[in-house]
């Protein structure tokens, strides 16, 4: 099945955040990713948010409107490329759809009953869920992201990479948010319960609440993420080396082979050319170990250039 770019709209985004060591994010990372850090912190977030207008390719998706809990960390490449967010959990109220989500875009996508009843406006959210909730109240104090603030960290990602042992990522197009800081918050969450053990359970109020409006969103379909290639590896791959193996007709016993005066090799005495009248001009022999069939299959590969 084609993957569609999919879009919706992100709105009344509740973000939590602790600062946790590294060595409890490490294991949660594919190949290739490595925890991003600030101040030498790494951070895992809890973040609430209402989805509307879900579509796929310009198709309206069921269900349209829904809300939505997920924890994530954050990661970079470890070669290099653009940091992003990686989630561990997102929580949906809909089981169908989040069999689609883990089979499709290999996302983990999980159902947890999330109530809707509670309305979520522009100044108060409020997300439930069985022995959890988060909430928070905002003021009419709005502002922008500051350069190297903890609020850019946690919310200036472009991209979100997934956690498998090949990595992919994929890239979350929208607009900058704008933020409000709740004077007023209740957080309560039990990580090891929702993760069954994968994200490390703070057990101490957020060291960051952040409320943002939200916006227009689109998701790019998943690329894989090449490693950078050495440059043998390299030439091996653009067909400017090839693999040999030792050929499977040599003699098993070792053998006083004749080479003839032209250079040519005859790797068998039995066809050794046979030189009519002119013994003589085989005067170079070669001596050819034995190789048993398990010897030849375990020999190692040999490389020649072909230029």
């Amino acid at each position: 099945m084609t993957i569609r770019p999919i879009s919706f709209r992100w709105s009344n985004l509740l973000i939590c955040s602790w600062a946790v060591e590294l060595d409890a994010i490490r294991p949660l990372l594919a190949p290739g990713l490595i925890p991003h850090v600030w101040r030498g912190s790494a951070y895992v977030s809890l973040v609430g948010l209402t989805v509307s207008d879900h579509r796929c390719a310009g198709v309206a998706l069921h269900p349209r409107n829904f809300r939505q809990v997920n924890i994530r960390s954050y990661v970079q490449p470890e070669q290099g490329g653009p940091p992003g967010v990686l989630f561990i959990r997102q929580f949906i109220p809909h089981r169908l759809t989040a069999m689609a989500a883990r089979v499709l875009w290999r996302e983990p996508f999980y159902k947890l009953a999330i109530a809707a009843d509670n309305p979520c406006t522009r100044y108060q959210v409020e997300y439930r869920w069985p022995n959890g909730h988060m909430k928070a109240s905002a003021s009419n104090l709005w502002k922008s992201l500051e350069p190297d603030s903890l609020e850019e960290f946690l919310t200036a990602r472009q991209w979100a990479y997934q956690p498998r042992r090949k990595p992919r990522r994929y890239a979350a197009e929208r607009e900058p948010w704008i933020l409000n800081a709740p004077h007023a918050y209740d957080v309560d969450c039990d990580f090891a319960a929702l993760t069954h053990g994968l994200a490390p359970n703070p057990g101490r109020p957020p060291d960051s609440v952040l409320f943002a409006d939200g916006g227009p969103v689109r998701i790019t379909i998943p690329e894989r993420i090449r490693p950078i290639q050495s440059q043998s590896n390299q030439q091996y791959r653009r067909g400017k080396w090839r693999r040999i193996r030792l050929p499977a007709t040599v003699c098993r016993q070792t053998q006083q082979i004749p080479v003839d005066g032209v250079g040519g090799v005859s790797h068998c005495p039995q066809s050794a050319p046979k030189l009519r009248n002119s013994p003589s001009r085989c005067t170079t022999t070669l001596t050819i170990p034995s190789f048993t069939p398990l010897e030849l299959h375990k020999s190692q590969p040999r490389y020649r250039s072909i230029h």
